[in-house]
């Protein structure tokens, strides 16, 4: 990505940031100035209600305008001095928002996904970093129970994320739940709250897949998770690309040998 495109981002992240105690203070503004104009002449109350409204917008304004940040995340102010001050709280964030519109490149990332990906993931104070720090720590995992733990985690966290990425984490919660523990139920639970129509082709895909082994449909697995590899091969941009072709090629290993032991062995005559 070059450089005036990212310094577009941050510019644009900026303006974003500042848009919304802007726009509380305008409306606080506008709501006592008609308020006291139209007073005299109003018979049924409604001034009243504006200027209250006005007030309350003047309350955001002002919680909006001192830093502060909690463990799930900051306001307005503290995002824009990480943004302006901060070098490195400024890259993490352009680091995030980049890494989140690759991701959603179909049918795979492009090759400087990996890239993004690592600077949104760098350890700090931020909330982006513990989304990304999180995901990267559940990725990595061998054990399911460290990998549950962690998933778990970035659930509870998810209420400060966007409709997206709650839907993203839902549909992953769906797919670890039917993989890992398929005779609990849990993965019905999950895919009820995951808007299917959201996810990427792949995505759909790898969840489609997984229930159909999770209710031991393995040859239907098996043709499913194969158009899957196919899909990776026919878009390979890269070296993620190339782990991802391996994972499945791994995966599809496994549904095969299971697809084979469900077919009993024919008899050859004497």
């Amino acid at each position: 990505m070059q450089l005036r495109r990212v310094r577009r981002i941050k510019r644009q992240l900026v303006i974003c940031t500042l848009g919304g105690p802007i726009a509380s203070y305008v409306f606080a503004l506008l709501a006592f100035l008609l308020g006291e104009i139209y007073l005299p002449t109003d018979t049924v109350g409604w001034t009243t209600f504006l200027e209250f409204s006005g007030f309350l917008s003047l309350l955001v304004a002002l919680f909006s305008t001192f830093p502060y940040h909690t463990r799930m995340g900051g306001n307005d102010a503290y995002l824009l001095r990480r943004l302006v001050s901060s070098r490195n709280g400024s890259t993490q964030m352009i680091a995030a928002h980049a890494a989140a519109f690759a991701g959603n490149v179909e049918p795979i990332p492009p090759a400087y996904f990996e890239r993004w990906w690592k600077l949104a993931s760098v350890d700090s104070e931020g909330a982006y970093s513990r989304f990304y720090v999180g995901w990267k720590t559940y990725s990595a995992a061998k054990d399911p129970s460290v990998a549950a733990g962690q998933l778990e985690e970035l659930l509870r966290q998810s209420f400060s994320q966007d409709p997206e990425t709650r839907n993203f984490l839902a549909a992953e919660a769906a797919f670890f739940t039917a993989r890992h523990r398929p005779s609990s139920g849990h993965s019905s639970v999950w895919l009820r709250r995951t808007r299917i129509e959201w996810l990427g082709s792949l995505s759909r895909i790898r969840l489609e897949s997984v229930l159909a082994e999770s209710r031991q449909e393995f040859v239907q697995a098996l043709a499913i998770c194969e158009s899957g590899l196919k899909l990776i091969r026919a878009n390979l941009n890269g070296e993620s690309s190339i782990k991802m072709e391996s994972e499945w090629a791994d995966w599809r290993k496994q549904i095969e040998d299971l697809a084979n032991a469900e077919i009993p062995e024919i008899l050859q005559p004497c």
